[in-house]
């Protein structure tokens, strides 16, 4: 099956996060949800931002208070940093780049655009947890 297949069917994903977090499985999803779930974020999140990986583990590692110290536990601290460096949950599916272009870019995109906006507000919040995360 490729991308533009998957975007066609029944079961492509349909404001996921905005649905999770607003407590709406199924049914429609509206704006008034969407400023559900960005309650929910401002409230009950810590944001990471793969796109700021090093960033938002500094931030969980100082929020949390986890000690990650590369003489008193080389291992842990290896790990880490071998995750930063590398990443994780890299899809092996062979399907290809999604590319902003294409035919399922644009029917994801409709299909998702309150999750869009969502991580849009979470990249705000993102910049000001820094903010306040800096006055600790």
């Amino acid at each position: 099956m490729t991308i533009e297949e998957y975007a066609r069917t029944r079961v492509v994903e349909n404001n996921w996060m905005t649905r999770f977090l607003s407590d709406t499985i199924s049914g429609t999803v509206t704006e008034e949800h969407l400023e559900k779930a960005k309650k929910v974020l401002r409230d009950k999140f810590l944001i990471g931002l793969l796109e700021y990986k090093e960033e938002s583990w500094s931030r969980i590692i100082s929020y949390f208070g986890i000690d990650l110290n590369k003489e008193t536990d080389p291992t842990k601290w290896e790990c880490v940093h071998s995750f930063l460096k590398t990443g994780a949950n890299k899809s092996k599916s062979g399907l290809g780049k999604l590319t902003e272009e294409s035919e399922a870019y644009s029917i994801l995109l409709l299909n998702n655009n309150l999750d869009v906006k969502l991580y849009d507000y979470a990249k705000v919040l993102f910049k000001y947890q820094g903010t306040l995360l800096e006055s600790v």
